[in-house]
Order: C-alpha cells, then sequence, then structure tokens
C-alpha cells in the first residue's frame, strides 16, 4: 500500500511540476515581476510552453523565488496519511 501511495504521489508532483502557467501565475507563484518574466522567455532564458504570442512557463521552469526561496511542501507530503489529501495539498501549494 505505501508504495501505490509513493508511485501515485510521485505521479502528482510531476504533473503539479509540468503545469504549464501564465506568465501572470507564474509571476505570482515565483516573486519575479511580470515584465522579467516575459522579458527571459523572450530571450530564450525560460522555455515558452505557450504559443507566440500568448507564452507560458512550466512549473519547473521556473527560476527560484526572487527572495530565494522556493515553495516547500516537504513538511506537508510527510503529514498525509490519506492519498486523496494530495489533491488539495496541491491546491494549497500552488500558485
Amino acid at each position: 500500500m505505501a508504495e501505490s501511495f509513493a508511485t501515485e504521489l510521485d505521479a502528482e508532483v510531476m504533473e503539479w511540476l509540468d503545469e504549464s502557467l501564465t506568465l501572470r501565475e507564474a509571476a505570482e507563484y515565483s516573486g519575479y515581476a511580470y515584465s522579467t518574466l516575459e522579458h527571459r522567455v523572450r530571450l530564450g532564458e525560460l522555455p515558452n510552453a505557450g504559443e507566440t504570442g500568448r507564452p507560458r512557463v512550466r512549473r519547473r521552469d521556473l527560476p527560484l523565488r526572487a527572495d530565494g526561496s522556493h515553495v516547500d511542501v516537504s513538511q506537508d507530503l510527510k503529514d498525509l496519511d490519506d492519498p486523496d489529501d494530495l489533491d488539495e495539498l496541491l491546491r494549497v501549494t500552488g500558485p
């Protein structure tokens, strides 16, 4: 059962990391200004997961927050008792 939960958790986390965000969502999540992220996409420093003129970035491609921090859900993951709680955790810690 624990192995099944770990496999499900890995899949959910990978899906969360691969989520494509608008630049506005990415700015809120990363702490960088919208214009900074827009500039970095235009220069190719951040891969564009969207379309030309409608850029998006994957959560996994974002740099650390401007203050050097990152979203740390490790303790929250350790506290999960029920695999169904993962969806709630990802909603709470997401952008």
